[in-house]
C-alpha cells in the first residue's frame, strides 16, 4: 500500500469508505480522531512524505503549462481537471489574495501537492490564507475533505498554517450531481466532528463554479488552437502535447464564472 495516495491509504487501513454521494456518511468522533491521527502518523513516518520547505515561496511566474492527450487527432479529455486549474489561475482577479497552483508540499511524491493556494504578501514574506482541493469528474466531496485535512497537516508539520483560515472544496456544479441532501447534511456533521477532534483545523467550505462540462471542454478546444505548444516530454506516449502557455483570450467568456466561487447548496 506504500504507493497509494496518502489519503486513500489511511482510509483503506481504517476501512472508511470514500465512495458514493447518495447516502449519509455515518461516523463518530472517535473514528474522525483516529483518521486524523493516522494521517499524521503517515506524514511523520513515511519516507515519501518529506516536507519540501518550511517557508512558503509561491511560484513566479504562475504555472501555465499542462499536457493534452490526443487520440486519433482528437483531444482525450482525461486531463481536464489539470487544465481547469490552469484556467482558474489565469483568470484569477482578486486584489486581496494571490494564487499559486500545484504547490509542491513534498520532495518525493508530487501526488501530494496542493491544487490551489491563496496567499498574501510578497517573496519570502508570503502567508498562506486558504488551501483549495479542486475536483472535476472523479471522487467525492468526502474524499476531498480528507485530502484537505492531509494537506493542512503536512503544512502544519512545516509550520505554515498560522494564518490559514479556510479549507475549500471547489468543483464545477456538475461534480455535485447525485449528492443528496442527506449526504450533504452528513458532511456538515463531519465538519463539526473534525473541529472537535482537532481545533487547529480551520473551517471547511464547499464551493462550486457555474460551468458545464461541455462549456469547459469547448474552452479547452479553444486553448489548444491558440496556445504555444511543443512536442510531448521525453518518455510520453505518442499523442501527448505539452501546452507551454496560453493567452487570456480563450478564457475571457468564462472568466467571471472562474472567479465567482459560490457556496454549494443541494
Amino acid at each position: 500500500m506504500s504507493n497509494m495516495n496518502l489519503v486513500k491509504r489511511a482510509c483503506a487501513e481504517l476501512k472508511i469508505s470514500t465512495g458514493g454521494k447518495n447516502r449519509a456518511i455515518r461516523t463518530d468522533l472517535e473514528t474522525v480522531k483516529t483518521l486524523i491521527n493516522r494521517i499524521s502518523q503517515i506524514i511523520a513516518n513515511d519516507k515519501t512524505t518529506q516536507i519540501r520547505d518550511t517557508i512558503f515561496t509561491p511560484r513566479q511566474p504562475p504555472r501555465e503549462n499542462f499536457t493534452l492527450v490526443f487520440v486519433n487527432n482528437k483531444i482525450d479529455f482525461m486531463r481536464t481537471e489539470e487544465v481547469l486549474e490552469r484556467m482558474i489561475n489565469k483568470a484569477w482577479d482578486n486584489n486581496e489574495l494571490k494564487m499559486d497552483t500545484q504547490y509542491a508540499l513534498n520532495k518525493i511524491n508530487a501526488k501530494e501537492d496542493i491544487d490551489i493556494v491563496l496567499y498574501r504578501g510578497e517573496g519570502r514574506d508570503c502567508e498562506i490564507k486558504k488551501i483549495v482541493e479542486l475536483k472535476y469528474g472523479s471522487n467525492t466531496p468526502f474524499l476531498a475533505i480528507v485530502e484537505l485535512i492531509k494537506n493542512f497537516l503536512i503544512l502544519k508539520k512545516a509550520g505554515l498554517v498560522e494564518m490559514i483560515d479556510e479549507l475549500i472544496i471547489l468543483a464545477p456544479e456538475f461534480f455535485y450531481d447525485g449528492c443528496t441532501k442527506e449526504y450533504m447534511d452528513s458532511l456538515d456533521d463531519i465538519f463539526g466532528l473534525i473541529k472537535e477532534a482537532d481545533q487547529s483545523i480551520p473551517t471547511i467550505s464547499i464551493k462550486s463554479i457555474d460551468l458545464t462540462d461541455e462549456k469547459i471542454k469547448q474552452i479547452i478546444l479553444n486553448i489548444s488552437g491558440d496556445a504555444n505548444t511543443r512536442s510531448a516530454p521525453k518518455g510520453k506516449k505518442p499523442g501527448y502535447r505539452e501546452i507551454e502557455s496560453f493567452g487570456r483570450g480563450p478564457i475571457t467568456p468564462i472568466s467571471m464564472q472562474l472567479n465567482r466561487w459560490q457556496d454549494y447548496k443541494v
